[in-house]
């Protein structure tokens, strides 16, 4: 077997590997799709794009890092540093969620036994926090937040694929392994999402009917975990 071949078949590897382990890749996505009863669609384009973001930065690095000759050591420090915002980023987002919807859930609580409560209260504070405007402007808070945490967080073993190609001169095979791997990474995410949230949504009898109050809680509480799980066993 040649040298270009075992890279090749390494990135396919690697890259379906970290990413069906690496739970932040879809977990989020999925917690914070179903609370905000975000369509399949909705969750797909934007696991999508933020698997893109989050590929493309690495190799942005990488590719710097090979132009101007830095050594592994150098691009893994940077690419740990980059990880460990992004799982303080993910598990502050995780926090600050879980705070809000503990808040939401006591003022519909306290408002319940307002008479003057009606259906379109309940909107509203399902609303607050979902968006903020900005001159003018409406962010989606959760999704910039998931966009930002996937574009800071590393792909760990790209930039060691990357370098072996690059000290042998061979660019053809180094398009190669970015590309495989950046093929099996983001439809790794993709896949994982629409099999999830569909059995999930399969499995969607009268019990998780009654808890869909908590939902947003439970999103916060799973993307808090998921944070705290990748920074422990270092995924």
């Amino acid at each position: 077997m040649t040298i270009p071949l075992v890279l090749i078949i390494t990135a396919a590897t690697l890259g379906f590997l970290h990413t069906f382990f690496g739970v932040d890749h879809w977990l989020p996505f999925i917690a914070i799709g179903l609370a905000r009863r975000w369509k399949l669609t909705q969750i797909v384009i934007l696991a999508g794009v933020c698997g893109i973001s989050h590929v493309f930065l690495s190799i942005l690095i990488g590719s710097i890092g090979v132009a101007i000759g830095l050594t592994a050591n150098s691009l893994m420090w940077f690419d740990s540093f980059r990880g460990d915002v992004a799982v303080v980023s993910l598990i502050g987002f995780g926090l600050a969620y879980s705070a809000w919807a503990g808040l939401r859930l006591y003022r519909g609580a306290t408002h319940s036994h307002d008479n003057s409560y009606t259906n379109s209260d309940t909107k509203s504070l399902s609303d607050q926090g979902e968006n903020l405007s900005i001159n003018g402007i409406r962010l989606n808070i959760p999704k910039w937040m998931l966009f930002i945490v996937m574009t800071l967080g590393p792909c760990e073993p790209l930039i060691p694929l990357m370098l072996a190609p690059a000290v042998m001169q061979s660019w053809t095979v180094l398009g190669g392994v970015v590309t495989v791997f950046s093929v099996l990474t983001i439809g790794t995410m993709l896949a994982m999402v629409v099999l999830i949230y569909t059995g999930i949504n399969v499995l969607n009898n009268k019990h998780f009917k009654r808890s869909a109050q908590y939902s947003d809680l439970i999103a916060g509480i799973t993307v808090v975990g998921c944070g705290c799980l990748v920074f422990i066993l270092g995924i």
